[in-house]
């Protein structure tokens, strides 16, 4: 029988605030992994889309409970109260099924906000039945919400696998549908029971989740193209995305962009992608006793540069990845090379899964591996470096890749790198052609700052397939320097094409071109020509990835304006489309007004 009213005994009030706590954590836990999980299967920056999909899904379960609350006396609201708890958990295994089997927006919206609304229902249900005790339902929602979050952390890295998280949490949503159904109706536990048992059966069973990269994702193509692709290692999960180790096949040629992979398999060598949240990629290369073989490979790649006039450097690697860069230093005669990378699992995978790969690279002694964002690395380092590199580093850990932001590019990054860098240093990076652009107009401002008004002569940009390489130098390049990159070139002795370099005609193309303008006073005009920013990304405006003249007209806005049709279609037709037959009292007269307000605040937070 379904008890009407919640008994005011501590037993009851004890089971209900558990229940409360356990709902809040299992919520707010399941929010973190949906910003990993939507990172693998739609794009790093899907951070922003579960915010609005949690708030969609609890607004939705407000309407629903203030239509409840306005249709049914208080006393029989017990019922869609329990059986709200009952299918929060349901409801959030379910949604995760799919979603790790889909990488089409709209219906990932739809099935990423249902577990928020019947967690939106119970709650909000709970606050009209339970009225008197608010401030205690509050207090445990708000603890519940602030462990799920902590714990989500070290759950993810414990158990590396988002799937078997999943199950957790569903298990702590499953054990309060258990609590509230003994508050309610204990001859309806069996079902929330059942629940929770099928949550423990099926914990470790990993063929209910399929997760995976889109189809438009290179590692998607290469698994697309079955065993000429390749095939996948291993995958761990950990905070921050997954990792997958993907030993590639023959089909990683028919990419311009990964065709040295095709060079170095050719010489003997296991080339093996590591690709983070399916998105950003790196690698590492197990010789097989054909180290000898592959070097000369190596020896002229562009990422080589930074080493043609330094002995015995101490070299920084921002973002060492799968150690590509590391080798080099090491290969090219560093008395030290210290690599900096913020995801641990990745320098798990170099470290320990491959550990033998770059001929034992990591178990040199001249080498060390910190686990630390570049940025606050260079912060708080008192050493001093001959060479930085930081070569296609972005920050693809979800909860730090933000639509267009990134500080390792800034003005005040650049000042950074030049503050730990010694006289005659040399920064050098790779990007691609119009972000190449963007991060040299930032170390062109840093050197501004440091007195330098003729700072064409620190640099020189080149070319490689898709990519562009900029050597940023400390100090200004002799002709004797630029003759030796000219030859370097000319000789094949490097596998690129010089773009920029002082002092040398090279025709008309993006680099140059800027640099001319730069030297003229004339940036306004190449803005106009090549449809690019010159001003800098900087801390207060990390915006690096605002290619685009203009933001209105970007891709960008294209994304938040689809995203904002989406949303706010669905959260009529879930939250407003509920409440259009309930009398509202008089005063919410200025309901128009508060919706115009928080419309602003979120317009503003999707500006900014």
């Amino acid at each position: 029988m379904l008890r009407r009213t919640l008994d005011p005994s501590p037993a009851v009030r004890a089971a209900v605030l558990v229940a409360v706590f356990l709902v809040s954590g299992a919520m707010l836990a399941y929010q973190v992994l949906q910003v990993v999980v939507l990172g693998l299967q739609l794009f790093p920056e899907a951070a922003f889309l579960v915010v609005s999909l949690s708030m969609l899904g609890l607004g939705c379960g407000g309407s629903l409970a203030t239509v409840l609350a306005r249709r049914l006396a208080p006393a029989d609201l017990a019922g869609p109260l329990l059986w709200s708890a009952v299918r929060f958990p349901a409801a959030m295994l379910a949604a995760m099924i799919f979603t790790s089997r889909l990488h089409t927006l709209l219906p990932l919206i739809l099935l990423s906000a249902l577990p928020y609304v019947f967690a939106g229902l119970f709650l909000s249900l709970l606050f009209a039945v339970w009225g008197e005790r608010a401030p205690e339902i509050y207090f445990s929602d708000l603890l519940g919400a602030g462990v799920g979050c902590a714990v989500m952390v070290g759950l993810l890295d414990r158990l590396g696998d988002a799937g078997a998280v999943t199950l957790a949490l569903t298990m702590a949503a499953a054990l309060a549908a258990v609590l509230v159904t003994a508050v309610l109706s204990s001859r309806r536990m069996a079902l929330a029971g059942l629940l929770l048992v099928v949550s423990l059966a099926a914990f470790r069973d990993s063929r209910l989740f399929a997760f995976g990269p889109g189809p438009e994702k290179f590692y998607g193509q290469l698994l697309a193209k079955g065993e000429r692709g390749g095939f996948a290692v291993r995958n761990v999960w950990n905070f921050l995305g997954r990792v997958d180790a993907f030993d590639v096949g023959p089909a990683i040629g028919e990419y311009e962009f990964a065709r040295k992979a095709v060079n170095v398999m050719e010489a003997g060598s296991a080339f093996r992608l590591l690709f983070i949240n399916g998105y950003n990629w790196t690698f590492s290369v197990d010789f097989r006793g054909h180290a000898d073989d592959v070097r000369p490979i190596f020896d002229r790649w562009v990422q080589s540069v930074p080493y043609l006039f330094t002995n015995a450097p101490e070299v920084l690697n921002l973002g060492s990845g799968g150690g590509v860069d590391v080798y080099l230093a090491v290969k090219n005669g560093a008395r030290s090379a210290t690599a900096v990378d913020i995801n641990g699992l990745m320098i798990e995978a170099t470290t320990r899964w491959y550990r033998d790969d770059w001929d034992g690279l990591w178990k040199r002694p001249n080498v060390s591996v910190h686990e630390v964002d570049a940025r606050t690395f260079v912060n708080t380092t008192d050493r001093r470096f001959d060479v930085v590199t930081l070569n296609a580093v972005d920050t693809a850990a979800t909860q730090s890749s933000l639509l267009s932001t990134n500080f390792l590019y800034t003005t005040e990054a650049f000042q950074r790198y030049f503050h730990v860098l010694r006289p005659g240093g040399v920064i050098f990076l790779t990007r691609p052609r119009p972000q190449l652009l963007r991060a040299v107009t930032a170390a062109v401002d840093a050197l501004q700052e440091r007195g330098i008004t003729d700072v064409g002569r620190h640099i020189v940009v080149l070319e490689d397939s898709d990519l562009l390489s900029a050597a940023i130098y400390a100090d200004p390049l002799t002709a004797a320097q630029v003759a030796t990159f000219e030859e370097q070139v000319r000789s094949g002795a490097l596998d690129a094409k010089l773009v920029y370099a002082p002092g040398l005609e090279l025709g008309s193309n993006l680099a140059s071109d800027y640099f001319a303008a730069l030297r003229a006073g004339h940036l306004t005009d190449f803005e106009q020509r090549h449809r690019v920013p010159t001003d800098p990304a900087t801390d207060d405006e990390p915006y690096f990835y605002q290619v685009e003249p203009s933001f209105f007209g970007s891709v960008a806005s294209q994304l938040l304006a689809l995203l904002l049709v989406l949303l706010v279609g669905v959260g009529i037709v879930l939250i407003l489309v509920p409440l259009l037959r309930i009398q509202l009292p008089s005063r919410n007269r200025l309901l128009a007004g508060h919706f115009a307000y928080f419309g602003c605040l979120g317009l503003g937070f999707m500006r900014v």
